[in-house]
């Protein structure tokens, strides 16, 4: 009949529906771990459906920012560190009175 072909249709399109989320759930859960692991080259590179890309790339945009945030504090903790040996050493001169 018309309504059980029906209902078949909605519980297919239901399937499907939680199919792509389990999928998008386990693609995302996957890339959270390794980033609690501390993986910052973690994406989520997989394909996933065009409703949840969003999510995808919400999630690529924060850990790109994120190696961008971590890559900025290496660079100044390296200018701390050149600065303080450059620090060290004209103190060094200055008690010594002399170059070493």
């Amino acid at each position: 009949t018309k309504a059980e072909k029906e209902m078949r249709m909605v519980r297919e399109e239901q399937a499907r529906i939680s199919s792509e989320q389990c999928a998008v759930v386990k693609a995302l859960g996957d890339a959270l771990q390794g980033l609690a692991a501390g993986d910052l080259s973690v994406d989520m590179a997989e394909d996933i459906p065009a409703d949840y890309r969003i999510i995808r790339d919400n999630f690529n945009s924060a850990t790109s920012s994120l190696r961008a945030a971590m890559s900025a504090v290496s660079q100044n903790v390296e200018s701390i560190h050149g600065e303080t040996t450059e620090i060290t050493s004209a103190a060094n001169i200055g008690r010594n009175g002399r170059c070493s």
